[in-house]
């Protein structure tokens, strides 16, 4: 068995270029001092979405070993040639779980969903929807009907968050893509013309897909669904004119018919009993200017009549928001939707509900960009909740897999395992939910301490030229435990190497080190307790 971290590409002389830090340490260092009397803020977990890859892959429980444990040793199956990989397991706790809008089946019309003709969607693609045939309003009633209702129409996907969860996956969101085809002006799932596609008479249906579906979960498979999103990219796909030809499902609804739809949303759950057990996210839009404007919006436009809140934000128990195409407006966006969300009446908890970096889209992505859009959403927008968009995916995943494959012997080849997943676990396997994150004052650096779990983690990036010189003052706490680092250089040889080399010392409990050029570090400090 071939023991992680390591790739084809890279030395068997592990630990070079980080190992224990030179001595003796020299002033010129940064001083980092975490507080603890101002942080109020506790971290609600890791994620990924389940579509597409779980679609494809979602009958591997291997898979789901890797992503929704800590287990330090995974096998993940190679091509037939190839040794297995021992990869440590991610330990992601949020898994989102995408609605579909497609279906192969016809309605009671003999009407079929239609495709795009210039850019039509793959099979891996088209989220299978549940909602069938709606010729009959008996079916909003009994959705155990099998002529309306199809729920088996997605068991892979749907098997994979059942594994999550009994992995400890305890945040598991419901969100949608598009609704149902038939529901739709253009009868495609995959994107209409300019605006809403969404028909009106199909407000409340879509609406009311979304309880049943989480209903569905909750009642009958035993899934503890805890939030629902209705929305993906909204404002992105009304600007949008694919008509059918966006490749992938997409629906766009303006901010006025997201309100709508969100009361619509909250009256569904609440005559089936769910409201107040499952929170509703909002908007999951495509970037943070257009989250910001959509988050203001709520607060004024119209929600339907007995909506159980005065306007739509307040329906929003946590922003979701994506942080794509925002280029060098992205400081300033970061900034601004950090602070509406902590001036709103009721502040939602605030999740980055999809992200990754597209200038890592191929088999040596190293994570640089990862590791710092994390440090970015964390420092300066204050996230709560880090979602990649997959885990497994042919250009982006940190797994680089052909999802359109059909030979089981041909899983994936060890070339497209990417330090990129490395580069995520420094954050996952170490900073856990639960735990209170601390202010630093340093855009590069995350502590945080787990109470229960007497334990400290710092995670810490250099994305420069130079080594930093770095000073971790812990004074507020008492350690008796030993100190692990784990390190990965993203353009050198080591791959989440392990080393037992330095611990705090002095009456400050100072943990110094020199942080390498293009390197990320984690370090576990057990036994800690406040003072």
């Amino acid at each position: 068995q071939k023991p992680y971290p390591r790739t084809t590409a890279h030395s068997a002389a592990m630990g070079c270029s980080c190992g224990k830090p030179t001595s003796p340490f020299v002033p010129s260092h940064v001083i980092i001092v975490p507080s603890v009397s101002s942080s109020d803020s506790v971290w609600q977990g890791w994620g990924t979405s389940l579509c597409w890859w779980a679609m494809a892959l979602g009958d591997k429980d291997y898979l789901a070993d890797l992503f929704f444990t800590t287990k330090s040793a995974v096998e993940v199956r190679t091509n037939a040639d190839s040794s297995p990989l021992s990869l440590p397991g991610l330990g992601l706790n949020i898994a989102r779980y995408c609605i579909g809008g497609s279906s192969s089946r016809p309605d009671h019309t003999g009407q079929t969903m239609m495709n795009g003709t210039t850019n039509p969607t793959p099979e891996w693609k088209e989220t299978q929807g549940f909602w069938i045939d709606w010729s009959d309003d008996d079916a909003m009633c009994d959705t155990t009907d099998t002529q309306f209702w199809d729920w088996g129409a997605d068991e892979k996907q749907l098997n994979m968050l059942r594994m999550a969860q009994e992995r400890g996956a305890d945040r598991l969101e419901v969100f949608s893509n598009a609704p149902m085809w038939w529901m739709l002006r253009n009868l495609s799932p995959f994107g209409g013309a300019d605006g809403n596609n969404l028909t009106d008479s199909n407000f409340w249906n879509f609406a009311y897909y979304m309880a049943a579906t989480v209903e569905h979960l909750v009642k009958v498979r035993g899934i503890a669904v805890t939030s629902v999103e209705p929305f993906n990219e909204p404002l992105v796909n009304c600007r949008w004119n694919g008509d059918g030809n966006q490749g992938q499902e997409r629906c766009g609804f303006d901010s006025d018919l997201q309100a709508w739809i969100l009361g619509h949303l909250a009256k569904a759950l609440k005559e089936k009993g769910l409201l107040d057990d499952v929170v509703i996210a909002s908007s999951d839009e495509n970037n943070l200017g257009d989250a910001l404007s959509t988050w203001l919006e709520l607060w004024q436009a119209p929600v339907p009549t007995g909506t159980p809140a005065e306007n739509a934000q307040l329906l929003c128990g946590r922003l979701n928001t994506h942080a794509y195409g925002q280029g060098k407006l992205h400081d300033s966006a970061l900034q601004g939707l950090a602070e509406a969300v902590q001036t709103s009446s009721h502040p939602p908890s605030l999740w980055m509900s999809e992200w990754d970096s597209a200038d890592e889209d191929d088999k040596h992505a190293t994570g640089e960009s990862l590791a710092k859009g994390i440090h970015r959403h964390v420092h300066q927008m204050g996230v709560v909740g880090w979602v990649l968009w997959q885990v497994v995916d042919p250009c982006w995943g940190l797994l680089k897999w052909n999802l359109w494959n059909t030979d089981p012997s041909l899983d994936f080849a060890e070339e497209i395992l990417t330090k990129k997943y490395c580069t995520f676990a420094h954050f996952t396997r170490h900073i856990r939910p639960g735990m209170e994150m601390l202010d630093t004052g340093d855009a590069w650096t995350m502590v945080a301490y787990g109470a229960n779990e007497k334990q400290i983690a710092v995670v810490v990036s250099n994305f420069g030229t130079s080594t930093r010189k770095m000073a971790l003052e812990l004074k507020d706490f008492e350690i008796l435990g030993p100190t692990a680092r784990w390190c990965t250089n993203f353009d050198g040889d080591d791959t989440y190497a392990m080393y037992n080399d330095i611990s705090p010392e002095g009456i400050n409990n100072t943990l110094r080190f020199a942080l390498p050029p293009k390197t990320i570090m984690s370090f576990r400090i057990d036994d800690a307790c406040r003072v």
